[in-house]
């Protein structure tokens, strides 16, 4: 029998033939199958486009903020924030929830302010040689106090934040500061008695307590309020003796 009538040698020549169909088919060669496309994304929203979530959220545009904003928009608007807040402390009888509510978008600012026009006007009405002492000693111990008094709150069990807690604090302290600033211009036009100092020190001690006790009565236990209150107490007291005394 000849070699080319041997059926495995045909069959091995009918599955090449076969594949040679295949591969002559410029059709079947090679084709992948089809796939999906995704769309592309525009980048040409910039800030404003929208991102896609991973955790089935829809996406939210971000907006542009402040961005496109001048430099005397930004500054008009910080400053409106600021006498905002400074608004909420001249009021102290308006409700706590209604301080804290404000005060929960809190800054830094009106406090920096607060406290450097406290400690610039006490350093002036003190001697030259103990201006730069004076000045040091009100600005930091207006800082740490406020530092201390914040974590004492947060370890009674007190619902703000740090920096929330300082701010209150620090706009509170606006009273103190504005009784240092009466007296000085007082004191430059007709002169200020001892006695004058004390009641004005002691009427913004009242102001800047009762505006800090509606921070505490809101984020404070009830059963704990009064070791709160007694630290912000001693804090506004230090700050307006030094209104007394300088």
């Amino acid at each position: 029998m000849s070699a080319f009538e041997d059926p495995s040698i045909k069959s091995a020549v009918g599955e090449l033939e076969a594949a040679e169909a295949f591969f002559s088919n410029d059709d079947n060669a090679f084709d992948d199958p089809p796939t999906q496309t995704r769309p592309k994304q525009s980048m040409s929203g910039g800030f404003g486009s929208e991102l896609p979530r991973s955790d089935g959220v829809p996406p939210v545009a971000f907006t542009s903020g402040t961005l496109d904003e001048t430099v005397g928009e930004t500054l008009w608007r910080d400053a409106s924030h600021v006498g905002g807040k400074l608004l909420l402390v001249l009021m102290p009888y308006t409700s706590g929830s209604e301080t804290i509510e404000h005060l929960r978008d809190w800054d830094l600012w009106g406090p920096l302010v607060v406290s450097l026009t406290l400690a610039t006007s006490l350093a002036t009405g003190s001697s030259y040689a103990n201006a730069a002492v004076v000045f040091s000693l009100v600005f930091v111990v207006l800082w740490v106090g406020a530092i201390v008094v914040s974590v004492n709150a947060q370890l009674l069990g007190g619902k703000l934040s740090l920096p929330q807690s300082v701010c209150v604090l620090g706009y509170s302290a606006f009273p103190v500061c504005a009784a240092r600033l009466t007296i000085g211009v007082v004191e430059t036009m007709v002169g200020v008695s001892r006695l004058v100092r004390f009641v004005t020190a002691a009427v913004a001690l009242v102001w800047a307590t009762r505006a800090s006790v509606l921070f505490v009565e809101e984020v404070i236990p009830s059963k704990r309020r009064a070791l709160a209150v007694y630290p912000v107490f001693l804090f506004y007291s230090w700050l307006s003796w030094m209104v007394v005394v300088v």
